[in-house]
């Protein structure tokens, strides 16, 4: 049986595919349906999972996480990109195929109207919030103005190599298509590789060596893409990984370290917090040292 493409399960109906394995809304509001979050570690009595059946997005209130659907099925499976591809092919599976018509897709696409340097006061705080210093945010990111449906909105707007942008306000955390990793090259051996862009931010932030001196960046936008990557990844000689404390950040840092070669795992440093921007949020005075080889090098060195 053919595999669904990525952009075929992103297609997917999510309130039609959480029906399917036997999640029912516990309240509809217009386009908006709220469940209690199905993620597996999440238990709760109030409804505070949001599924935007127009934009077919979902957001998890209490963990302040949500996009597409492929990164729902990695989190609530504790699977791999590939592994959920062929859970979603596998014969006897009832996964519902109900894409929309190509004038309401046109109509659920998050667009981008502009692009410039943050400006706005209001993101400005958000990054302040955050840590994160105004000049290392303008050094990666934009302010971007997007739009589904008749309204506008801005976020801080960070670009993938696929030409897609993931969109970030303290309300709201889109993505656009294209979507798929960002790779920021400095010519380097070493690569450190995170999920969200907020980390690479904090990284650049608060490690303790000169900037001329920086790893090449990658930022995977989502653990979806983490197998795609290896190829990247492959290249390096170290590979430094600040993937989230959480069961999926563990399923794929595991993998790494057992199956290849040059892996380095550092979310010891932010232990009792999920990702490294949460730490350094939380921490105070933070601190990042510089990267060096540690007990957790995976099979074999280079």
């Amino acid at each position: 049986m053919t595999q669904l493409s990525l952009e075929e399960i992103n297609k997917i109906d999510i309130v039609d595919f959480l029906s399917s394995i036997g999640i029912q809304p516990k309240k509809i509001s217009g386009h908006n349906y709220w469940y209690l979050s199905p993620l597996p570690d999440r238990n709760e009595k109030t409804p505070s999972f949001k599924v935007n059946r127009k934009l077919n997005l979902w957001w998890d209130f209490g963990s302040a996480e949500g996009s597409t659907l492929i990164d729902f099925g990695i989190r609530y499976y504790n699977c791999t990109i590939r592994e959920l591809k062929e859970k979603l092919t596998t014969p006897g599976q009832n996964v519902p195929h109900r894409y929309p018509t190509p004038d309401t897709e046109a109509e659920q696409r998050i667009q981008i109207l502009h692009t410039y340097p943050i400006r706005s006061f209001y993101l400005m705080r958000y990054l302040w919030e955050r840590r994160i210093p105004m000049d290392v945010a303008n050094q990666y990111c934009v302010e971007a103005q997007y739009t589904f449906g008749p309204k506008p909105y801005y976020a801080i707007g960070f670009r993938c190599d696929a030409g897609g942008y993931e969109l970030r306000n303290k309300f709201h955390k889109y993505s656009t298509s294209p979507k798929g990793p960002t790779l920021i090259s400095h010519n380097a051996k070493d690569v450190a590789i995170f999920e969200g862009f907020f980390d690479l931010l904090t990284f650049v932030s608060f490690i303790t060596i000169p900037a001329d001196n920086l790893p090449d960046l990658l930022v995977l936008n989502s653990v979806a893409f983490f197998d795609n990557a290896m190829s990247v990844m492959d290249t390096y000689r170290y590979k430094h990984l600040f993937l989230d404390n959480d069961a999926t950040g563990s399923k794929f840092t595991e993998t790494a370290l057992k199956t290849k070669s040059g892996f380095r795992d550092h979310r010891s440093l932010y232990k009792g917090y999920n990702d490294l921007n949460q730490w350094v949020c939380h921490f105070g005075k933070a601190i990042i040292p510089p990267l060096e080889a540690s007990e957790n090098s995976g099979p074999q060195d280079p």
